[in-house]
């Protein structure tokens, strides 16, 4: 049950870093279709802006799964014997901490979603001027991405010891 538990987390973390990051990019992409039907000369820039929430998912979730999938839990699995000697204690803490990374993920892709809308709105009255600050704006939520992830990975390399 408890090693159960701990394979779940990884996943949780992946799922949630997916659903900021569609809403993020539907924020985004929103903004986007207003202002490519205004000036179809501003649609690269305002496709570039509509893609950042999805990094959240194709490389900090992801990589954050495949961190835990591919060393963590098989390195648990070979100190306690199976899947199931996993302590509850520890399966726990790894649902916990894929958890806060997830979190991390939703709240950094919707929040760049939010910040590259306002971007792609700005477009038009800048006649794109504004791209290399939106993206620089942007950054600021991916960080908190990469920190979450960061975080997560090293939580777990402790715990695996």
């Amino acid at each position: 049950m408890s090693g159960a538990i701990a394979y779940i987390g990884p996943a949780l973390a992946e799922a949630l870093a997916a659903i900021g990051s569609a809403l993020g990019t539907q924020k985004a992409a929103s903004a986007a279709v207003s202002v490519i039907a205004e000036d179809v000369r501003l649609r690269v820039k305002a496709y570039a802006l509509a893609a950042f929430p999805m990094t959240q998912t194709i490389a900090y979730g992801f990589v954050y799964m495949l961190f835990c999938y591919s060393n963590v839990l098989p390195s648990l699995v070979s100190k306690y014997g199976s899947m199931d000697a996993i302590p509850l204690g520890i399966g726990l803490a790894i649902l916990g901490i894929s958890l806060l990374v997830g979190f991390a993920e939703l709240f950094s892709a919707y929040g760049q979603g939010l910040v590259c809308g306002d971007g792609i709105v700005l477009l038009l009255r800048t006649q794109g001027r504004i791209l290399s600050d939106a993206i620089i704006l942007a950054a600021y939520e991916e960080l908190f991405g990469i920190i979450g992830m960061v975080f997560g990975m090293t939580m777990l390399s402790i715990i695996a010891g």
